[in-house]
C-alpha cells in the first residue's frame, strides 16, 4: 500500500522499542492529545453527560511515560480522556453498545482507543482488529499487552495486508482521523468490500480546507459515508471544521 508521504515520516523517526515510547515526537505529535484546553472541555462534557466512566480513568497507566493532568484530587491520561470524549459522543447520538461487538479500527496508533473500549465494554467486544503501519502495530501489541486485561481477542494486521480483510467479520466500524488521511485506494477497498457497511460507526474527519494534505481524501470519505444512513455531528471542541460520522 502506498501511504501518505508525512506518515512513511513519521514511522522511519519512531523507535518502537524504547520505555517512554509516547515522550517520542512522533507519538506526541500525532497520536497523543496533550492541549490542556481540549482536556477541560472534553472532560466537563464527560463529567456532565456520562459521569459513570470517568472512575475508570482515575487511576490511569503510567506504562509509555504519558503525560498525565491532575484535576483537583484525580489524575488523568488526557488522551484517555480524549478517546473517552469521542465514544460518549457516540453513545449520547446513537445509544449504548448492548451486543457483543467484532470491532475493526483503522489506524490504532499505540492501541489507546482499544484499551479504552475494553474498559468502558469489557466482555462484549467479542474481537478487537487493528490496522496500521508496521511500527505502529508493534507498539500497539505491546502497550496493549502492558495495559489491557485481556488481549487474546485482539488481532493486529499490518497496512500492508489490509486486503485480507473480509465483508462480514465486523459489527462496527471506527477510524478517527485516520482513514480521512489514508490513500484513496484504501477507502475504495473498503467500500468495495462491503467493510464500511457495519451497523455501527464511529469516524472523525478533516474538513478544514484544501490547506490540509489530504482534505480530497477526506472530502471522498466524507462523501460515502453520507450515503450510508449516517447521522454527521460537529466535533464541537477542536477548531476548524471537523465532524464526526455516526451509525
Amino acid at each position: 500500500m502506498v501511504v501518505k508521504s508525512e506518515w512513511t515520516d513519521y514511522q522511519n523517526r519512531l523507535d518502537e522499542t524504547i520505555d517512554n515510547f509516547i515522550q517520542q515526537p512522533t507519538v506526541l505529535g500525532t497520536m497523543f492529545q496533550t492541549d490542556t484546553t481540549l482536556f477541560l472541555k472534553e472532560l466537563d462534557y464527560i463529567q456532565k453527560n456520562n459521569q459513570e466512566y470517568l472512575s475508570l480513568f482515575e487511576t490511569p497507566t503510567e506504562y509509555g511515560s504519558p503525560t498525565l493532568f491532575v484535576v483537583g484530587d484525580k489524575k488523568y491520561n488526557p488522551n484517555d480522556i480524549h478517546h473517552l470524549y469521542h465514544f460518549c459522543r457516540y453513545e449520547n447520538s446513537v445509544g449504548k453498545v448492548k451486543t457483543k461487538q467484532n470491532i475493526l479500527e483503522w489506524g490504532g496508533g499505540y492501541g489507546n482507543m482499544c484499551k479504552v473500549l475494553h474498559m468502558i465494554l469489557g466482555d462484549l467486544i467479542e474481537s478487537y482488529t487493528i490496522v496500521d503501519l508496521p511500527k505502529f502495530t508493534k507498539l500497539t501489541k505491546r502497550y496493549l499487552d502492558n495495559t489491557c486485561k485481556n488481549t487474546d481477542n485482539i488481532v493486529q494486521i499490518e497496512s500492508e495486508s489490509y486486503e485480507i480483510l473480509s465483508e462480514d467479520s465486523f459489527d462496527m466500524f471506527i477510524s478517527t482521523w485516520a482513514l480521512s488521511e489514508s490513500p484513496k485506494e484504501c477507502t475504495d477497498y473498503l467500500q468495495k468490500n462491503g467493510l464500511l457497511d457495519p451497523k455501527k460507526m464511529l469516524v472523525s474527519l478533516h474538513q478544514c480546507g484544501n490547506h490540509i494534505p489530504f482534505m480530497e481524501e477526506s472530502t471522498n470519505l466524507r462523501n460515502i459515508l453520507r450515503e450510508k444512513d449516517t447521522i454527521e455531528e460537529d466535533v464541537s471542541v477542536i477548531d476548524g471544521v471537523n465532524y464526526y460520522i455516526f451509525k
